[in-house]
């Protein structure tokens, strides 16, 4: 961009060097920050137009519901001003989601790190348990693993692994998959939820493959080959697949392969209309599955880190970036990009 003398050109020139002095550079156009904190935030959720963020002010638990056109957020829950020192967290993967403008996380409070609960609050209301901590073996579990939602859809998982006589750990197995309210029956050998679209969840199963599961009716099996499945996300008549250095995509209906791109550095991956956004270790992808076509988002700065994955939906590319140290942790949004 050449910085002209026209009102229009110096208001995004400034856009551009405010979001790159704080560890955002976009391909396409500046990013907008939704929301600045003086604290951590550690991850950020989608549905629709709506964001949720958990963050730590004062080493309390907070989800706070914001909107892509919303000038300020509304908070969720009081959590944080009943219980302090307590910790989001699921031993596997994601501990947030949103479904609506109700948000879901699993959250632990001192003393019971092992076994969290899972709570759900939206605008307007004190939080209420879902899920109450686990009872069970400090090696073995039972955990509450990842949460996955989208619309009115919830999906969660429950596991249990072995410890070797080394130390090393067994994949998740005995789990348990409630989606939508009820118990679904996985595929052997058993798995946890990746992702939930139209009442559907791609389950991440143990020896690797990848199962799209309904409340009722047989699953979809896939398998891109490997034993590596490490994220997987469903949107439409679409399924994509991280394992390896690669992305796989999948016809969500029939299993059929589509093809497969580099993901080199990717650690999760999201889904939109066509569009995968990866989470790499130096920023935000975004690629178009009918074609591998790509663009960086983002990378982020020296200094800064990404809170959680990136994700991808109606309203834009949601993510967020924190501090290694003090300082102002940010939540960031572009709009959803065209791939040719």
């Amino acid at each position: 961009m050449v910085c002209r003398r026209s009102l229009a050109v110096r208001t995004g020139c400034a856009a551009l060097i405010a979001s790159a002095s704080l560890g955002v550079v976009s391909a396409a156009h500046a990013a907008t920050a939704l929301m600045r904190r003086p604290y951590p935030i550690v991850a950020v959720a989608v549905d629709g137009d709506r964001v949720a963020v958990a963050s730590y002010p004062q080493n309390c638990a907070r989800v706070d519901l914001t909107d892509v056109r919303a000038a300020r957020p509304v908070r969720l829950s009081r959590r944080s001003v009943l219980y302090c020192e307590g910790a989001f967290g699921g031993s596997r993967g994601a501990f947030l989601a949103l479904a609506g403008s109700r948000a879901y996380w699993v959250f632990s409070l001192p003393g019971n790190f092992l076994y969290p609960e899972l709570l759900t609050a939206a605008p307007g209301s004190f939080e209420r348990q879902l899920v109450p901590p686990g009872i069970g073996d400090r090696t073995v579990g039972p955990f509450l693993g990842p949460v996955a939602a989208s619309g009115s859809t919830l999906a969660y998982s429950t596991y249990r692994i072995a410890q070797a006589t080394d130390g090393t750990l067994s994949p998740p197995y005995d789990t348990t998959l409630t989606l939508g309210g009820h118990r679904v029956a996985l595929p052997a050998p058993g798995g946890i939820v990746g992702s939930v679209d139209s009442g559907r969840a791609a389950v991440m199963l143990s020896d690797g493959r990848v199962a799209v599961v309904r409340a009722r009716g047989p699953a979809l099996i896939v398998s891109t080959g490997l034993r590596s499945a490490r994220s997987v996300a469903i949107a439409g008549n679409r399924l994509v697949v991280l394992a390896g250095e690669r992305l796989y995509a999948f016809d969500a209906t029939t299993g059929r392969p589509h093809g497969s791109y580099p993901a080199t550095g990717a650690t999760h991956v999201d889904l939109w209309a066509g569009v995968a956004v990866l989470t790499t270790r130096h920023g935000v992808v975004a690629l178009r599955v009918a074609n591998g076509h790509r663009r960086a988002i983002a990378t982020v700065a020296r200094g800064r880190r990404l809170a959680g994955f990136a994700e991808v939906e109606s309203g834009g590319i949601v993510w967020a970036t924190t501090p290694s140290g003090p300082g102002t942790s940010i939540v960031w949004r572009v709009a959803l990009p065209t791939l040719r």
